[in-house]
């Protein structure tokens, strides 16, 4: 269970809402309220909940719980149980990005970090660049994404850990009902077996009105599925 959850927790592994892992890049949150949960093997769970105030203050909260871990001494002796847990605050504001970061394993830590970012379209062409987690104790991440229609392309690099690429697509079939299928090689260190399904995920958003209820599954191979549920309101 701790491998596991090392290897999930590998910084910055983790994509908390729908939008953050069919498109695997810096998170701006664009619509009014985002709530979104995602649960994994041995209950592992994550998820987030961002506020977006007319567009010139974002408020996003995101966490992680490791559920029950056993823990055991050098001799092979169960001596009791633990949780670890993920917290992070970000505020957005004129192009910066704050950061407060908080986990407990062993010991409680307590970190603070800056990202920026800027938009700029050419044309059809929407295109982000970004960098991340300047002062806290995680690798800093840097890079571009972009959008054409319904194409979404994103690579980053993140310092000691490997470039990230995400490839998406998005098929709107009518007004109420959006497909989307997406791929990362941000997953690889899962794919033991080589399985081609790892790092895919298949996700649909049905809008009703102001409100979209999103689903979304992700393939790790023999690691099981990352299965994520999401409302969003305009």
């Amino acid at each position: 269970m701790i491998d596991i959850l090392i290897l999930f927790m590998e910084s910055p592994i983790i994509r908390y809402s729908l939008y953050e892992q069919i498109y695997d890049k810096f998170f701006i949150p664009k619509e009014k309220f985002v709530f979104s949960v995602s649960n994994y093997i041995s209950d592992i769970n994550f998820g987030s909940v961002s506020y977006n105030l007319k567009n010139t203050l974002i408020f996003y909260l995101n966490y992680l719980n490791s559920g029950k871990i056993e823990k055991f001494d050098e001799s092979g002796n169960f001596i009791g149980e633990f949780y670890a847990n993920f917290i992070n605050f970000s505020l957005y504001k004129n192009y910066f990005k704050f950061n407060v970061h908080y986990e407990s394993i062993i010991k409680n830590d307590l970190n603070l970090s800056i990202g920026a970012y800027y938009s700029k379209t050419i044309k059809n062409i929407n295109l982000n660049l970004f960098f991340d987690y300047i002062g806290l104790n995680t690798p800093i991440i840097f890079g571009i994404n972009g959008n054409y229609k319904n194409f979404s392309i994103n690579i980053s690099y993140e310092l000691g850990y490997k470039t990230i690429y995400n490839i998406a697509y998005k098929k709107t079939i009518s007004r109420s009902l959006i497909l989307y299928i997406s791929y990362s090689n941000r997953y690889s260190d899962f794919n033991i077996s080589k399985d081609l399904l790892t790092g895919f995920l298949a996700g649909i958003e049905i809008n009703f009105k102001k409100y979209k209820i999103g689903y979304g599954i992700r393939s790790l191979s023999e690691y099981g599925f990352i299965n994520t549920i999401q409302i969003a309101y305009e």
